[in-house]
């Protein structure tokens, strides 16, 4: 009886050994795999849009539900519009080694007229460009102190380094905050006695950089100019400069032993003024006429650049027209506002790679939107 119990109790035992090693396997945890990252680029494009009312003049407001933006055709989804104060650098072209229409009076006085009709609120710089590249306001919200500033007008040169002064630009406008920002440009287009291309790395930077570019251009003016002084023969319009200076005039004329009566008939041939005029300089005629051709191509070229980058060209035929088109770019910056949006595409696909087309429409018969044409990748450089 007691080895019945006892065979009793080892059979119990091992059932229960097993039991716990079951119950102890089940518990082991099994190894899985380790968990993949899926990591899911994304990227935030900002636009500055430009929003022409119904009213010229008058800033409109502008809503998210108001416009419709598309990518390579794609509508996007918009995520924010925001009217933010405006980032603006004013470069001015005072190279006067050949030119009609440049001068220091008229370069500081649209200068002083772009600034003053910005918006409130706008940051600002003022940098010119002739042989050297200088800057005489910095970065300021004060209109005022920096009108005042130029009261002595912008120093001029004989040469003009377009290409140099739009690097210079670039640089200090990327020091600002990515949006709303634009480069008001005075210029001819000329890169010394050459036009401006659309392949210059100077102008593919700018488009990059999501910078808006207004234009206004002297080029109507200089080839005007040009025309007339072509002409072999032509009324002068123009008040005749002496032909030999006064002072050195004067000092040739003083020690001549002559009366003071032969004198002063010397001083009045010597300042007459010229009815007509008589050119026989082929050479100036046909340099005249390349200069021509290089202004007209000055001007594509800045008009393309200008409306690719969502901005505007104005060339005014007169100085009178040249002053209101500066108080007009002015007024217009106030129309922009950043726009953004995150593109279904991802980043680092071959089609994020690619120069991508950008469009915007208004769903409001009132408004007109511009913005920028292209959507250029660093990558795609």
């Amino acid at each position: 009886m007691r080895k019945y119990f006892i065979r009793i109790g080892c059979c119990i035992f091992l059932l229960l050994g097993a039991l716990l090693t079951g119950v102890a396997n089940a518990q082991q945890p099994v190894p899985t795999p380790p968990d993949e990252t899926i990591r899911i680029p994304t990227e935030e494009v900002h636009l500055t849009i430009r929003a022409e009312g119904p009213f010229p003049g008058v800033a409109p407001k502008l809503r998210a539900d108001e416009l419709m933006v598309f990518e390579n055709g794609v509508p996007q989804t918009v995520t924010s519009v925001r009217a933010i104060p405006a980032q603006v650098l004013v470069l001015v072209d005072t190279g006067a080694a050949l030119s009609f229409a440049k001068t220091r009076e008229i370069a500081t006085l649209a200068t002083q007229l772009v600034i003053d009709d910005l918006p409130e609120g706008s940051a600002f710089s003022i940098m010119q460009y002739s042989d050297l590249i200088e800057t005489p306001v910095g970065w300021t919200t004060d209109r005022r102190s920096a009108i005042t500033a130029l009261s002595t007008g912008l120093p001029t040169g004989r040469r003009s380094l377009l290409s140099d002064a739009l690097g210079n630009a670039l640089k200090t406008l990327v020091t600002r905050p990515a949006e709303n920002r634009h480069l008001v440009l005075v210029t001819d287009g000329l890169d010394g006695p050459r036009a401006m291309t659309l392949e210059s790395p100077a102008l593919r930077a700018l488009e990059e950089a999501n910078i808006v570019i207004h234009v206004i251009g002297y080029t109507a003016m200089e080839e005007d100019g040009a025309k007339e002084a072509m002409r072999r023969v032509r009324l002068n319009t123009r008040p005749s400069k002496p032909r030999i200076p006064k002072e050195i005039f004067d000092d040739m004329v003083r020690s001549l032993p002559i009366s003071i009566e032969q004198k002063e008939f010397l001083r009045m041939q010597n300042e007459a003024q010229q009815i007509i005029i008589i050119d026989l300089d082929s050479e100036r005629r046909k340099m005249l006429r390349a200069r021509r051709e290089e202004w007209a191509q000055g001007e594509t070229t800045m008009a393309a650049i200008a409306i690719r980058s969502g901005g505007s060209i104005r060339v005014p035929v007169d100085a009178t027209a040249l002053l209101n088109d500066a108080i007009a770019i002015g007024r217009s910056i106030g129309e922009y506002f950043d726009v953004t949006y995150s593109p279904e595409h991802v980043t680092g696909t071959a089609a994020a790679r690619k120069d991508r087309t950008i469009s915007v429409t208004s769903r409001s018969d009132a408004l007109k939107l511009h913005t920028r044409k292209f959507l250029r990748s660093p990558e795609s450089k």
